[in-house]
């Protein structure tokens, strides 16, 4: 079977009118349990969320810090937005160290 993304009051207001309110309560109920997609980014964007141009992606990739990316149907791959965000924390954090230790070699000259 072929995964299908649908609009879910499109979807429930159907069921309502086919099957009935007390279908479309349990349609929805039922819904409402089931998994999302995950929200995907091109690599310019995650890029930008990283805080670096976008051939640096290549390098992180390189070093095995870059999310896995996923492969989209006609276009170019992709990457799981929270894990890009999680990234972007640990690289912020890494950013302010290193500010934070020149600081003190310097402050220390």
């Amino acid at each position: 079977m072929t995964a299908r993304y649908v609009d879910e009051a499109e979807a429930i207001k159907r069921v309502r009118r086919i099957a009935g309110p007390e279908a479309s309560a349990s349609f929805e109920r039922w819904l409402k349990e089931q998994r999302t997609a995950p929200q995907l980014i091109s690599a310019t964007r995650s890029a930008q969320l990283l805080g670096v141009k976008p051939p640096h992606i290549s390098r992180l990739k390189d070093q095995g810090r870059m999310p896995e990316p996923i492969p989209v149907e006609g276009g170019n791959d992709a990457y799981v937005l929270e894990e890009v965000e999680a990234l972007a924390k640990v690289l912020h954090a890494e950013r302010e160290e290193r500010a934070r230790r020149k600081e003190a070699r310097n402050g220390s000259s």
